[in-house]
């Protein structure tokens, strides 16, 4: 079996071109032309690999962090260092909002 990169100027039908990349947006561009469909599909990154990179970099960079448990008490679910109870000062910011808006409701 012989592979074909997936490019602009592939002589495949779009619909081919669409299935090849996983693309499941065909029916968003219907004012593309047939070389501007050719291009959006050749310039997009296979639905597959970008799955597959998102779990690598998520395994190889957030493997020590995400087994800790601890994560931000605003809700953002990043992951907290240590004894911080929020994961950044935006975290600590808009909790306090939050709580002062629950204050002002019991008045």
């Amino acid at each position: 079996m012989t592979y074909q990169a997936v490019t602009c100027r592939s002589s495949i039908s779009v619909n081919e071109m669409a299935r090849i990349q996983g693309c499941n947006f065909l029916s968003d561009l219907i004012h593309f032309t047939v070389a501007g469909k050719k291009a959006v599909i050749g310039n997009a990154v296979p639905l597959a690999m970008s799955y597959y990179l998102a779990k690598l970099i998520d395994k190889t960079i957030y493997q020590g962090m995400t087994h800790s448990g601890v994560r931000c008490k605003c809700g953002c679910g990043r992951v907290v260092q240590g004894k911080a109870r929020y994961a950044h000062q935006n975290c600590r910011k808009k909790n306090s909002r939050k709580n002062c808006g629950d204050a002002a409701e019991v008045l």
